[in-house]
């Protein structure tokens, strides 16, 4: 398996995660769906390395990385908020975080391609990029390092309709010919409907179910439609 969460138990603030335990398999697009609240960005922060489990294990193709570093993990995450740099270039924010790295230039030309993004390299600033830039952008400047493991917390809030289409098929691009793993964490079932293949409900720090999408969505376990299904459309 080359993701594998077993067991993984953390309290921050009161909130706990309880006996997490995921699987995903390289070149997988799984989803992650859960309420507001239910600890999803808390568990990438996990995953990332940005916050230290109280208990249980992550492993990545067969290596322990539970306690590793986040900048030693070769994984990508795209926050919710961009986050870019208004006083640098597009192009310098992408490369910002290769300060120490030689670039792969054959790949970030693969993803610049992908993401559609060659007009906006040379751009001297980000502030008066569109939503839909700005994103693309920020998922450059995450991919930059060239992660076998793609965290995505919330990736399309805030983006116009037609910006949000053109993001999924950019995501859906990246996963199929570069082959990248991706986690992709939301609320809204419409996001993942028709570009993940298996994906799990975390419903109050808990792994409430698991199984392909469409299994999921239309066999949701009965307490979630009465707490959660019921507050979105499938």
């Amino acid at each position: 398996m080359f993701f594998k969460i077993n067991g993984l138990n953390k309290n921050w603030s009161g909130f706990s995660l309880r006996d997490v335990s995921l699987e995903i398999g390289e070149g997988e697009y799984f989803a992650l769906l859960g309420p507001c609240g239910a600890g999803k960005t808390l568990l990438l922060n996990a995953i990332a390395g940005l916050y230290r489990p109280d208990s249980g294990s992550i492993l990545m193709q067969g290596r322990d990385i539970t306690f590793l570093g986040a900048e030693k993990r070769n994984i990508g995450y795209l926050f919710q908020k961009d986050a870019l740099f208004p006083h640098l270039r597009v192009e310098e924010n992408i490369y910002y975080g290769l300060r120490y790295h030689k670039p792969d230039k054959k790949y970030l030309d693969t993803v610049f391609q992908l993401l559609d993004i060659g007009d906006l390299l040379k751009r001297r600033d980000t502030v008066n990029l569109s939503g839909g830039e700005a994103r693309k952008v920020a998922l450059a400047r995450s991919l930059a390092v060239k992660p076998r493991l793609l965290l995505l917390d919330e990736p399309l809030s805030f983006l116009d309709p037609l910006s949000r289409q053109k993001v999924i098929e950019s995501l859906k691009s990246l996963n199929k010919q570069i082959g990248l793993s991706i986690i992709h964490v939301t609320h809204d079932v419409q996001e993942i409907k028709n570009i993940a293949e298996n994906m799990a409900i975390l419903f109050d720090g808990a792994i409430a179910q698991t199984g392909t999408v469409e299994k999921v969505l239309s066999e949701p376990l009965d307490f979630l439609k009465e707490k959660f299904w019921g507050q979105i459309h499938v």
